[in-house]
Order: C-alpha cells, then structure tokens, then sequence
C-alpha cells in the first residue's frame, strides 16, 4: 500500500521530467512488486504447508527439512 500511495503522490504533484530521480521510483516499484508476486505464490504457500505438517501427531521432519531449505537464501 506505501509504495503504491508514494507513486500516485509522485505522479500527481510534478511532471515526470520534473521529479529527480523518478526512474529510480519506477525501479524500486517494480522491485516492490516483484517481492510481493514471489511472497506470495511462493513463500506464503510454503509457509501453510510447514504449518500444517508441524500441526499434525507426527509429523514428517524430513519433509518439514526440504521445504524450509528450498525457500532458505
């Protein structure tokens, strides 16, 4: 929500050309929206599945162990 709010305000106070470093406004935008596309196809799911498995009597640590090295940087 900041980032999109800081774009339009950005947008609507000032031309483009008027607005030092406004490529860089468009970079860290896309940065933005990159992160939020990769958390939540891939992190949030992941996440719901390890929960799951940990909530069940006996759950499977090994599974647990791939999924959190798989999404670990």
């Amino acid at each position: 929500m900041t980032p999109t709010a800081g774009w339009e305000l950005a947008r609507g106070s000032a031309p483009r050309r008027a607005i030092p470093g406004y490529y860089w406004v468009e970079a860290a935008l896309a940065l933005v929206i990159v992160m939020a596309f990769f958390g939540i196809v891939i992190l949030a799911p992941v996440n719901l599945w390890v929960l799951w498995e940990l909530r069940k009597p006996e759950p499977n640590m090994a599974l647990v162990q791939k999924l959190c090295v798989c999404t670990s940087p």
